[in-house]
């Protein structure tokens, strides 16, 4: 039984080390790959796990649920800020590590051609290099998505309807990028494809779920892991829509995702605010 328990508590620690080897080399390769939505999706989600683990953890009797919640958002924005900070400093010794040693990487201008550091760049013909910014864009994107809405503010144009007009305003430079891509924010793209009112009633739905689990989450002393982890999920990925347009007007992984587990977090506020009900 005693050799059962060592080898436990040993499993238990490869386990861990191999778990912050994997988060360790990934978090490398984020800063590594200068990808944006990827950066700051590490932050996030680096507060949303304190935030999670916060509310679970604190069950004292004496720490009502109001003064958890507190603790949990210093926590979660202390680590956001700490995380971001290190991300950064870590980012420029990267790059000058990899400047100094001239280490053949591959870089993406725009979505122009890949080509090696060490090379003269080849720019396509609608890609000024003058006007590249850290947005990759998407600016660009978001100053066509907004003349399209202004258009038509009420109903928007329909998610179809949308692109002809966005790719008249920005330019056929970019055609597919609209049409797989969208306008990589999708609070702007429901507001060109089904304008003012689509938009209220999806910030409705969003504002009702969210409500709900607010409503569990100060009524009870604890929550459960599954709530919390519905949260977290659907959380993530209303900031990563910021930047991005994958959970309406399209099918995919992202898009299942989240509806999933916003459907989930639903339920378990729900459930949650039931129960308390009856006990009260």
């Amino acid at each position: 039984m005693f050799g059962n328990e060592i080898k436990k508590k040993s499993t238990r620690i490869l386990s861990i080390v191999l778990l912050s080897i994997n988060a360790v080399l990934q978090y490398f390769a984020i800063l590594v790959s200068e990808s944006r939505a990827a950066y700051f999706a590490t932050i996030i989600v680096a507060g949303i796990i304190v935030f999670v683990a916060t509310l679970k953890n604190f069950k004292r009797e004496k720490l009502t649920a109001t003064k958890r919640a507190v603790i949990a958002f210093v926590l979660c924005a202390v680590t956001i800020v700490t995380v971001f900070s290190v991300s950064s400093l870590a980012s420029k010794t990267i790059g000058k590590a990899i400047e100094k040693n001239k280490v053949p990487i591959m870089l993406c201008v725009n979505n122009a051609q890949l080509l090696s550091a060490n090379s003269n760049y080849v720019v396509t013909d609608d890609v000024d290099i003058n006007n590249v910014t850290d947005s990759n864009g998407r600016i660009r994107f978001w100053r066509a998505g907004i003349k399209a809405f202004v258009e038509r503010p009420y109903f928007g144009w329909t998610r179809e309807g949308s692109i002809p007009v966005i790719i008249d305003i920005y330019g056929k430079s970019k055609t597919d990028a609209i049409i797989y891509g969208g306008l990589h924010n999708i609070y702007l793209t429901i507001l060109c494809s089904s304008g003012i009112v689509g938009f209220v009633c999806f910030v409705a739905i969003v504002v009702i779920v969210l409500y709900r689990f607010l409503k569990n989450l100060f009524q009870k002393k604890s929550v459960s892991m599954e709530l919390l982890f519905s949260f977290a999920i659907s959380i993530y990925f209303l900031i990563t829509e910021l930047v991005e347009s994958r959970i309406l007007y399209t099918v995919s992984f992202f898009n299942v995702t989240f509806w999933l587990f916003f459907g989930l977090l639903n339920y378990f506020s729900l459930k949650g605010i039931e129960i308390c009900e009856e006990k009260s």
